[in-house]
């Protein structure tokens, strides 16, 4: 039967694969087989790591001996064990005097009958030096044996130089000068020996032969480590280090260091007389409660994907070593931090996906490095947050709204390196601590704001300010001018549409005016205002102004665009024939403006809004490509297309023609308005046209550009309401224009009608 095991090199902290009984090709290099076994152990120092199978051995493998120095050891069985010299180590008394030594100081093989002597070599070169074990009269010799060899050296085997001879791999940097010339021992400290077996703390190495043997050949016998151990069926096993996945006989295995038993069913009863062990997972393994835990040495727990309601205090206090402890995702009703009473030396915790809303930190942690919160929804922090936790060097909030949270959250963590977090809100200068280096703080980018204004970019707040001013004064004076100083009689269908428009593109004026007076206000203190001005009622009624305004400007646009082709086409007078058809229009069109915007507070897409602190949403944001674009750019661009064409229509209709001059009376009023709205509606189109090209940009990723989405967000739509009146009255000084041309065009042809009459006289 082949049994593995692991064997490793203490100084490198490489780890090596061994296939027992198979002589050729039976040890894979350090390189091939690392990424195979688990996660290792790792020193006090913090930059040494060795093997599970090497802590708590009675043998100090880190240099600063942090793999010992925490250790319990059960006591011996009296009369089944002895004790090694002065040491905690127990052996089987059966095993005293057995040939291979047991205990790391070799005092089970000392004074016994059986003895080694080596044997120098006296052949001359070229041949083929090699050694092996006799027995010989109850003594134990290692024989060194000489042949006659020329040519290549075989594999495990060294050539000092040409024609001399060839040493078995063993007299390697073995400390004595085997070749004539020294060669040996030549380049040690780089000597890595690939693809034999390195003895542990050691430069010697030794073929796959040599290993199991049961002689001890390197100066701390490692070569005879494991050799009777027995991996368990459908467990793979490094030593020591099992990984198994299926449910099997854990106290068969008292010497256990290191247990990954994830999805097996494993449960806390089955390994509770591994008290060796340093490293457990029963990860997903079903388990509704701890249970009695009791493992001495035990550092490393993890628990997560359970099924774990609560884990008192009580339970894990008994693991006196523990140093990280793994949570993640169950169901817990409380979390350690929130229990007052605990004696835990933790340095990690991870509660990642445990759902917590509210969280008050109770518990004295003072040794606690890393802490994991992601993902667990966590919206409010209450009490002195995390000052408890007086070490805490990284944590990770991703996924954590934090919409309340103490002002100086992390201010007196001067430990504190790395925060991971959910809002941008904590990665600003006033939440961390003094000095600390804001490249190390990871949170989403907020595009709209930072932590000193609601507008990060001064270009959009100037702009903001002129389309605000732009759009109120145009458009109430546009209103004015048509209510109280134009003639009541005089009022066309026209002239009652465009009232209405003025009300929709005033309301984008207030929207303006709400963002840019709360952008003031808020100034330098930002940061501690975002979550109450997003969730506002002020916030909310501009975000509906911003979507009535906009919705209803594209529906005015629309109708009077129908009503214009409609007379040029059938010289019907439209919704304008009656003026209770008119007003029915116009309220069927606020109706359907004002239900379309506050429909989504009801959906998904007010939640969109309320992330940005424009009160809107963004073309193309992080939680939803397409809300903006599916809320009003996609609707009003679809009407915009038949406001087009029919603008297309109009300009061939009402080309100028220098012979209608001479019938100007006769000329409807119709058509002069609709020259004078064509201004207004191809803008109108332009704005919603460009949106749609700039959604669809970002969203294939051609613009990146954050202050480009805020611009289209913010600003375009606005554009068209504030130049809406600005270009009617471009239109209607175009219109003069042209009549007045046409008024001279008239004089001069009736002048030149009299003046060929007089001739013909």
């Amino acid at each position: 039967m082949t049994h593995t095991f692991l064997a490793c090199d203490a100084k490198s902290s490489c780890f090596r694969e061994t296939h027992i009984g198979s002589e050729v090709n039976g040890v894979t290099s350090c390189s091939a087989s690392l990424h195979r076994f688990p996660q290792p152990f790792q020193c006090r120092n913090g930059y040494e790591r060795i093997p599970y199978s090497l802590v708590c051995d009675h043998r100090g493998d880190c240099m600063d001996s942090s793999d010992e120095d925490f250790c319990d050891f059960p006591p011996c069985i009296d009369g089944k064990e002895m004790p090694c010299g002065g040491s905690k180590q127990c052996i089987p008394r059966q095993k005293v005097c057995n040939g291979p030594i047991e205990c790391v100081d070799a005092s089970d093989e000392q004074n016994c009958a059986r003895k080694s002597n080596d044997f120098r070599y006296t052949a001359s070169p070229p041949a083929l030096v090699s050694t092996r074990w006799t027995d010989y009269n109850g003594m134990t010799y290692n024989t060194i044996t000489v042949s006659r060899h020329s040519g290549p050296c075989p594999e495990g085997f060294f050539k000092c130089t040409v024609d001399s001879y060839c040493f078995d791999v063993q007299f390697r940097c073995n400390g004595v000068r085997d070749c004539p010339g020294g060669e040996d021992e030549a380049g040690c400290a780089g000597y890595s020996c690939p693809g034999l077996y390195r003895c542990r703390g050691s430069t010697v190495c030794y073929r796959a032969l040599k290993l199991c043997d049961g002689f001890g050949d390197c100066p701390q016998q490692d070569d005879e480590m494991f050799c009777d151990l027995q991996c368990p069926a459908n467990c793979t096993c490094y030593g020591l280090a099992f990984t198994c996945p299926l449910v099997f006989s854990v106290t068969e295995f008292p010497d256990l260091r290191y247990l990954d038993a994830s999805d097996s069913g494993l449960t806390a009863r089955h390994v509770n007389h591994s008290s060796l062990l340093i490293h457990l997972s029963l990860a997903r393994c079903g388990l509704f409660h701890l249970g009695n835990l009791t493992l001495p040495n035990l550092r490393s727990l993890e628990l997560s994907g359970n099924n774990l309601s609560a884990v008192s205090v009580h339970e894990v206090n008994r693991l006196q070593n523990l140093k990280e402890l793994i949570l993640a995702d169950n169901p817990l009703m409380s979390v350690l931090l929130t229990q007052k009473q605990t004696s835990l030396n933790l340095r990690y915790l991870d509660l990642s996906h445990v759902r917590l809303s509210s969280l008050t930190v109770r518990t004295q942690l003072p040794f606690l490095q890393f802490l994991n919160l992601s993902f667990t929804g966590l919206d409010e922090l209450q009490g002195t947050g995390f000052q408890s936790l007086s070490s805490l060097r990284v944590i990770d909030l991703r996924g954590c709204p934090m919409t309340h949270f103490p002002r100086h959250i992390f201010r007196d963590l001067q430990q504190l390196r790395t925060v991971s977090s959910g809002t941008f809100r904590l990665c600003c200068q006033a939440t961390l601590p003094l000095g600390f280096n804001l490249k190390n703080c990871h949170a989403p980018e907020n595009i709209v704001s930072s932590c000193d204004r609601l507008l990060k970019y001064d270009t959009h707040a100037v702009l903001l300010a002129v389309f605000a001013a732009v759009s109120i004064i145009g458009n109430a004076s546009g209103f004015a001018v048509r209510v109280f100083f134009k003639r009541t009689t005089a009022k066309s269908a026209q002239d009652v549409l465009l009232c209405h428009l003025c009300i929709s593109d005033f309301a984008m004026g207030v929207y303006l005016a709400i963002v840019g007076l709360a952008d003031r206000l808020y100034q330098g203190t930002y940061l501690w205002e975002d979550v109450a001005w997003k969730q506002s009622v002020t916030c909310k009624t501009a975000g509906i102004l911003f979507t009535v305004s906009s919705q209803v400007s594209s529906l005015f646009v629309f109708i009077i665009t129908v009503q214009h082709v409609a007379f040029l086409s059938f010289r019907s007078h439209g919704f304008g024939s009656h003026p209770f058809t008119l007003y029915a229009v116009s309220s069927v069109v606020w109706i359907l403006g004002v239900v379309s915007s506050v429909a989504p507070l009801f959906t998904s897409h007010w939640r969109h809004s309320a992330e940005t602190a424009i009160c809107i949403p963004l073309i193309s944001t992080e939680q939803d490509n397409g809300s903006f674009v599916d809320l009003l750019v996609v609707p009003q661009c679809t009407l915009h297309v038949g406001v087009i064409a029919a603008q297309i229509y109009i300009f061939i209709k009402t080309r100028p023609d220098p012979m209608v001059a001479l019938k100007a009376d006769s000329v409807p009023p119709q058509i002069g308005d609709a020259r004078r709205f064509s201004p207004v509606a191809i803008c109108s189109c332009l704005c919603r046209m460009s949106l749609l090209v700039l959604a669809l940009s970002l969203y294939e990723g051609s613009i990146t550009s954050n202050q480009v989405r805020v611009a289209a967000s913010l600003l375009v739509l606005p554009l068209s309401s504030a130049l809406h009146p600005v270009l009617y009255v471009f239109g209607a000084v175009q219109e003069r224009r042209q009549a007045a041309r046409n008024e001279r065009l008239l004089t001069y042809l009736k002048a030149k009608r009299r003046a060929k009459v007089r001739d013909v006289k």
